[in-house]
């Protein structure tokens, strides 16, 4: 569509209109007659802007979790071509010798890439690989991300993103009492959870938003 300098109404994720406003200056700089096609700006998923905006579009390109998408395909007018995508992941590796060599660079860098936008961009890692265990970053890394990324505690959130966090963390509950060795860092009285499983399964998108999942990985 950008090639042909057709209009593009990009709507970024929550949280992520500081990196879509770079992207959008980026091209502008790079290629005005572009850049002059592409329009950046949020709205309500149901709000009148999204009807507006939607019901005149001839193609709709999407990625996000089921029920963003289902919400959008219901606002696309009939006869426009959808492109939806599920949600797309990140992850990050931590390796020995970079644990070794500087603990608290780690920690820091990890937290720069987790909090950005409050983890809601797809660039956010959900899950963290770390050889030799990483249990020793669940204090910290959990400090880091309160401190780069302030938001209100669970018991403080809308009630959809409270109740989905205290379903995550009842399982969590529940494994430990049956012997499993996950921790959790952030409770209810926390915007952030970091936990750590010492037998994680595939990762996946977190229920709610501002949860990691540390991991062991094998020595490279």
């Amino acid at each position: 569509l950008l090639s042909v300098k057709a209009p593009v109404w990009l709507k970024p994720a929550a949280g992520a209109d500081d990196l879509a406003m770079r992207f959008a200056a980026t091209l502008a700089e790079v290629d005005p007659g572009i850049g002059a096609a592409v329009e950046v700006s949020a709205w309500p998923r149901d709000g009148r802007q999204a009807h507006a905006v939607l019901g005149a579009a001839d193609l709709v390109m999407a990625t996000g979790r089921g029920e963003t998408l289902d919400a959008i395909e219901r606002l696309a007018p009939d006869g426009a071509r959808l492109i939806l995508h599920g949600p797309r992941l990140s992850a990050a590796v931590v390796t020995r010798s970079a644990l070794d060599a500087d603990f608290d660079g780690c920690v820091q860098a990890l937290a720069e890439d987790v909090a950005f936008a409050g983890q809601a961009g797809c660039l956010s890692p959900v899950v963290a690989w770390v050889e030799g265990g990483g249990e020793q970053l669940l204090e910290a890394l959990h400090a880091a991300c309160v401190e780069r990324w302030p938001a209100p505690a669970r018991r403080e959130t809308e009630p959809g993103e409270r109740a989905a966090w205290a379903e995550w963390a009842a399982v969590r509950a529940v494994e430990r009492a049956a012997g499993a060795r996950v921790e959790v860092v952030g409770d209810q009285g926390s915007a952030w959870s970091i936990e750590w499983r010492s037998e994680p399964g595939p990762p996946g998108p977190p229920p709610a938003p501002r949860i990691l999942t540390i991991a062991p990985v094998g020595d490279a």
